[in-house]
């Protein structure tokens, strides 16, 4: 169950980096969690409870348990607030780990006053393998990502940005 493991995540995340690095955003794995996953009440009995999922980065990607209405109100207005359940999904602008398409990511973005962002952190740290073929094109990921990644922030800081872990 999602809400149940994320009360044990909160309890583990508090004993080695304390409560200020605390979210109440999230983003699930491949952006999945039924009706009752999310709705369950162990994502709202804490102070932590989740306030936001972030959703899929790409207009035909499903996110959750949206309806397709929900889904086109999403891709329209990169926001849905579910009422029922109070929850607010926000539309996912740029993956740093689509590095092949960031400079076209990067201009459909600009001049949004706000821009929703991630990677995944296991693309940041890699391991030597036994194929140099996977090792040398894992390092060459390793290193777009990280220079995609430097440049935006150089970029959002110039242009005055000022970043948040919540939504």
């Amino acid at each position: 169950m999602v809400g149940g493991g994320y009360s044990d995540f909160i309890v583990a995340v508090k004993s080695f980096g304390g409560e200020s690095i605390i979210t109440q955003t999230l983003r699930l794995e491949r952006f999945k969690g039924s009706y009752e996953d999310i709705t369950d009440s162990s994502f709202e009995k804490t102070a932590y409870g989740i306030k936001t999922l972030l959703t899929a980065d790409s207009d035909t990607r499903e996110s959750y348990y949206l309806s397709k209405d929900a889904f086109s109100e999403i891709n329209k207005n990169e926001s849905f607030f579910d009422m029922t359940n109070n929850i607010a999904f926000v539309k996912t602008d740029i993956r740093f780990d689509d590095y092949e398409k960031f400079d076209l990511l990067l201009k459909q973005n600009h001049g949004e006053k706000d821009l929703v962002v991630f990677t995944h952190e296991w693309l940041l740290f890699f391991n030597m393998r036994k194929n140099v073929l996977a090792y040398a094109r894992q390092c060459y990921t390793n290193f777009k990502i990280r220079k995609n990644m430097e440049r935006f922030f150089k970029k959002c800081l110039s242009d005055g940005y000022q970043f948040t872990n919540e939504i």
